[in-house]
């Protein structure tokens, strides 16, 4: 169990992570991520504010046999963290850096098996809060990843809120169901996802609940919202949610990644995605992010 250390900066908690697990590689990622606003990665750690009272600090501690996430939470009036505010800041940061994930067997693909090798304990990276994540794969539907990160950043000023420090915090459900179309519309936001950021704003999926089904239920609950197919609702069940089978096989990034690495000449279909993360039985996640931070890093291009 983990064990919390209080002191006059807060609290810290060492949190231990089954091997192998490096916090580098999930911290790379988010510092080339162009939609990272909410957390800070630039000096080799996580920070991010859970409210306007908490935030939570994340570095790499242990060993490379005995990893572990040393979390340290405080408040803006300085009092200490309470043991809820602790244990909240717990489970988001292992829920961020996929700590709770059963370990992956190794691919039978070798492609896949290359790249475990060449990055042994990378997980996914993933959003803690699974409407942020929503809303990001909405304004990802059918624009540039530059556009969609300038739209939510528009979201972040205007409807955000502050943590610690000024820390940003991504605007709660109520926060973005009670935004103003028009405004909306002025900061050239679709009026196609106006429609459907408000709607799930409006009423926003129970996400425990969700969380519970098996990969087809959850799919057949999130696509029966508005604006909500197929790719978006793999997105949230793979990026936030820790579906381990599950891929958003139609994503363009994906196409092409498999495209180059398995020598196709083309951008591959969504099938044949569908077909190589087979090659990882059970953790088409940890295919897709492993062929995404091929992307990232430059090893596909």
């Amino acid at each position: 169990m983990p064990m919390a250390v209080p002191s006059p900066a807060g609290v810290t908690v060492d949190s231990p992570v089954t091997p192998p697990f490096h916090l580098a590689y999930a911290l790379a990622y988010f510092q080339r991520f162009p939609a990272a606003f909410v957390e800070q990665t630039d000096d080799g750690s996580y920070t991010r504010a859970l409210d306007e009272a908490t935030a939570m600090r994340v570095e790499a501690a242990g060993t490379e046999s005995a990893p572990a996430l040393r979390i340290r939470v405080w408040r803006e009036d300085g009092r200490p963290p309470a043991g809820r505010e602790v244990d909240a800041a717990v489970g988001m940061a292992r829920r961020a850096f996929a700590a709770d994930d059963p370990l992956p067997p190794p691919p039978r693909d070798p492609v896949l098996a290359e790249l475990a090798a060449r990055w042994p304990g990378l997980r996914p990276a993933r959003f803690p809060d699974p409407f942020e994540c929503l809303c990001w794969a909405i304004l990802g539907q059918q624009i540039t990843v530059v556009f969609a990160a300038r739209l939510k950043r528009t979201l972040l000023d205007r409807y955000g809120r502050r943590g610690p420090g000024g820390l940003p915090l991504f605007p709660t459900p109520a926060d973005l169901a009670a935004a103003d179309p028009a405004e909306l519309r002025a900061a050239q936001f679709s009026r196609q996802k106006i429609r459907y950021l408000l709607a799930v704003a409006a009423d926003p999926p129970n996400w425990a609940a969700i969380a519970r089904l098996p990969a087809e239920g959850a799919i057949a609950d999130l696509t029966a919202l508005p604006g909500i197919g197929r790719w978006t609702a793999e997105y949230v069940l793979m990026r936030s949610l820790g579906f381990s089978d599950v891929i958003p096989a139609a994503d363009a990034g994906l196409k092409r990644a498999v495209g180059t690495a398995y020598g196709l000449g083309r951008r591959a279909t969504e099938s044949e995605v569908r077909e190589r993360a087979a090659g990882w039985p059970g953790f088409a996640a940890y295919a897709a992010f492993h062929w995404w931070y091929a992307l990232q890093t430059g090893v596909y291009r």
